[in-house]
């Protein structure tokens, strides 16, 4: 992603409260749509519910964008956008309480998470999408042998595996696996500064 894509997202969140701005209503689904269906496949959704589940999402986020501030009192966008999503799972977990009740007892319905849990699991899927994210912006300009050492580490591979399948000494795979890291590090921060406004 580059600078200037960076620049264009910082007043997205802005420039959506404009009902009639389609075309930024069109990159806010771009940028969000993606982890909402992320996550709620992580829930346990599945099928034609996730479309369903991500339209009364995006429904819910169209009706009270206009409401959110950015400011220090209001917090960052992120944690708006995880309201909404929360909130969601939470209500459609309560309209289907008797059902599951009824299929829990059958023993056809996987787990669901408790209303506690909530926060903590959207955070924890945030990271991965935000990280798989990051890697994917990243993945193109890392030269091949670093990227495959990278990626190696990544598996679990020890140092000493890594060099004996490759024939690298273990100080250079060290060092390739701390280049990618940084580059993985800066991109990190750049999304973060993006998504969390």
């Amino acid at each position: 992603m580059k600078e200037d894509q960076y620049r264009t997202r910082h007043s997205l969140i802005e420039r959506v409260k404009n009902p009639q701005d389609e075309q930024s209503w069109e990159e806010f689904l771009n940028s969000y749509q993606p982890f909402i269906i992320f996550l709620l496949k992580k829930f346990g959704v599945s099928g034609a519910d996730v479309d369903d589940f991500t339209q009364k999402i995006i429904v819910k986020c169209w009706e009270k964008i206009d409401s959110y501030t950015c400011s220090e009192e209001k917090g960052k966008f992120r944690a708006w956008l995880k309201t909404m999503i929360r909130n969601e799972i939470i209500n459609e977990q309560k309209r289907n309480k008797m059902i599951k009740a009824k299929l829990s007892e059958l023993k056809l319905e996987k787990e669901q998470p408790e209303e506690n849990q909530i926060d903590y699991l959207i955070d924890e899927e945030w990271n991965a999408y935000i990280s798989k994210q990051a890697w994917e912006n990243i993945e193109d300009s890392i030269k091949p042998l670093h990227r495959d050492v990278f990626k190696m580490f990544m598996s679990g591979k020890t140092a000493e595996e890594i060099s004996k399948e490759l024939d690298i000494v273990t100080n250079s795979l060290y060092t390739y696996k701390k280049r990618v890291t940084e580059k993985m590090m800066l991109e990190l921060q750049k999304l973060t500064e993006i998504y969390d406004r």
